[in-house]
């Protein structure tokens, strides 16, 4: 049977550069395929692991052995690479489980293929044959695969994320889908874009920053809401968002409501909705005649009946908007761009300002998550929320001044200074209120805030307020290993650049999988991490370190890297600009060479 590659190595339009890492690169084949070597087939004589260091599975046995002393050993649940002369965790003892890596996870053989040039092993299971190569490339060759799949695969009217796979692991099945935070994770691309032009002046990074942007500005003016920025969109050429819901005329040139049993105003008001307690004044859960109804988002139509957009806006499109708008003005913009941003910007901040820091929604209402009024910092959730969501609005208010210069910004975000919430910020990651929860998704967005915050905030008394807090929350996240954290911190002066820092972050981007696939992948049987007593928020198990980044499963900055199982069975592929964002930024100030 003909061999099934499912990792190829995309150099197209790659900058020569040293090379940087080994990545690992899996072939998959069938177990009649002719071009597995016999080393790899037949029997082999059962040697037990007797070596007093634990490894990270139970029963493992001896496979093979390399010339420089690298042992493969093999279980029921998985490989092990074990180098005795490397001193870091994660290279001492490798882990290989789960579709990424292996047919399955019933080792029958391991082979070392001891003439190859670099560094390679074959793979038996019950099922199939994978080889795995450690293939010597460049950054900048790795920056270039990454780019390839989302030219071939990630874009959706110019939006940037992940793909949906009706058949597991076979990107030939794979369709583009709307997503609730097309808007944050495009401009978290459009960012990685934007640090690439300024680091290299490439012209395709200005050309797909740009697009970007532009899909950007089309959130909020595809909907009739100056000033409102939609989740998403999608063309009467797509199926439907919501099925239940919407579905499409007779010659499929119209989209319509299509349920009979609830109005689109019933399913815009909740139980859970906001109602006005006195002018001004929004409370939550107050709707309690309304019945929660199953839906797929609040979708609106546009006049021609061509589009559908999608409501209920939530701070994380927020965020995301203003750092793109911030980064694009500063990186990338030209004077004409500048004021189109400019413009932009000013109404999206004036419609906030006018709103009185409420995001309101096609009813008036004020949407889930669109809350930054002062009063509800004084509510039970809010108490929580008010360190997020001080930081979002003075960094959304100081990139609105620095964009358009106009001083009234300036004095409403040093109303707010005044009114606390600049000390509000220091008890982001302190657990004050009894509403807590370590929140990965919040991580995401309080970085996204701090970051154009620092960029602009250059007075002294500010500063040492808001890196009381930023220290503080570094202190808490530093063990994530995270590689855009670390840049962020340290190119804002929150932290000082070190050797460990460095190496901590390149090994994360090192060992980034060369697939995107979200195969599903389970470490909770390991031996060699410890449990933490507690489960996470969603209720998942959770180790007391953070998992190596291609032993676990692949997902963007707001998601656990210390949960133990997770993935999606290869039904979806992620985008990889948790990748090219903090790379590019890397390259921009000088962490990567």
């Amino acid at each position: 049977m003909k061999k099934i590659l499912l990792a190829l190595l995309f150099i197209v339009g790659a900058v020569p550069s040293a090379i940087a890492l080994d990545q690992k690169i899996v072939t998959r084949y069938s177990l009649d395929d002719s071009s597995v070597p016999n080393g790899v087939k037949g029997g082999r004589t059962v040697t037990d692991w007797r070596l007093q260091e634990i490894g990270p599975v139970v029963d493992l046995e001896f496979h093979d052995k390399s010339k420089d002393g690298v042992v493969w050993l093999g279980s029921k649940q998985g490989a092990a690479r074990y180098n005795p002369y490397e001193k870091h965790p994660w290279d001492r003892w490798q882990y290989f489980a789960g579709k990424r890596w292996l047919a399955d996870d019933a080792i029958e053989k391991i082979w070392i293929d001891k003439k190859s040039v670099h560094e390679t092993v074959w793979i038996r299971t019950a099922t199939g044959v994978n080889r795995i190569e450690w293939k010597p490339i460049s950054y900048a060759e790795k920056a270039a695969h990454y780019e390839a799949l989302i030219e071939k695969y990630h874009l959706r009217h110019n939006f940037v994320s992940k793909i949906l796979l009706d058949t597991p692991g076979d990107l030939s099945t794979s369709r583009t889908n709307d997503n609730d935070n097309d808007g944050l994770w495009s401009a978290m691309y459009l960012v990685a874009q934007a640090y690439r032009y300024a680091a290299t002046k490439n012209l395709d990074a200005r050309m797909k920053a740009r697009r970007t942007l532009d899909a950007l500005i089309r959130l909020e003016e595809i909907n009739p809401i100056p000033g409102f920025y939609s989740r998403s969109f999608k063309h009467i050429s797509e199926p439907s968002p919501d099925a239940d819901m919407w579905g499409k005329n007779a010659d499929e040139t119209e989209w319509v409501w299509i349920n009979t049993e609830t109005t689109l105003e019933d399913l815009c008001h909740i139980p859970n909705d906001w109602y006005e307690k006195e002018p001004g004044h929004w409370v939550q859960g107050a709707n309690k005649g309304k019945k929660n109804i199953r839906h797929h988002g609040e979708w609106h139509l546009t006049p021609d009946k061509q589009w559908l957009w999608k409501g209920d806006t939530s701070s994380d499109e927020t965020v995301g908007h203003y750092y793109a708008y911030g980064l694009y003005f500063d990186l990338v913009a030209n004077d004409e761009e500048k004021k189109i941003i400019q413009d932009k910007v000013r109404l999206l901040t004036d419609t906030l300002i006018r709103d009185d820091y409420y995001l309101k929604d096609l009813n008036g209402i004020p949407t889930r998550w669109g809350n930054w009024n002062v009063s509800y910092f004084e509510s039970y959730e809010g108490l929580y929320e008010r360190a997020l969501r001080s930081m979002e609005l003075l960094s959304l208010l100081k990139v609105t001044y620095h964009i358009t210069g106009d001083e009234k910004y300036q004095q409403e975000y040093l109303k707010f200074v005044d009114m606390g919430l600049a000390h509000y910020t220091n008890e982001y990651r302190r657990w004050e209120s009894a509403f807590s929860e370590v929140n990965f998704s919040d991580d995401e967005l309080y970085y996204l805030s701090v970051q154009p915050l620092m960029m602009y905030e250059d007075d002294p008394t500010l500063r040492k307020i808001y890196l009381d807090g930023m220290r503080f929350a570094w202190g808490e996240i530093a063990s994530d290993k995270n590689a855009l954290w670390t840049y962020i911190n340290a190119s804002c002066g929150i932290i000082e650049m070190n050797p460990r820092m460095l190496d901590d972050a390149r090994r994360t981007l090192d060992r980034t999988p060369w697939e995107m696939i979200e195969w599903t992948v389970k470490n909770s049987y390991r031996i060699d991490f410890g449990q933490m007593p507690k489960k996470d928020r969603h209720g998942n198990g959770e180790f007391d370190r953070v998992i190596p980044v291609d032993e676990r499963a692949i997902h963007k900055h707001n998601a656990n890297p210390y949960q133990a199982d997770a993935g999606r069975g290869g039904n979806a592929q992620e985008t990889p600009t948790h990748w090219l964002l903090p790379y590019w930024m890397g390259r921009y100030h000088g962490y990567i060479e």
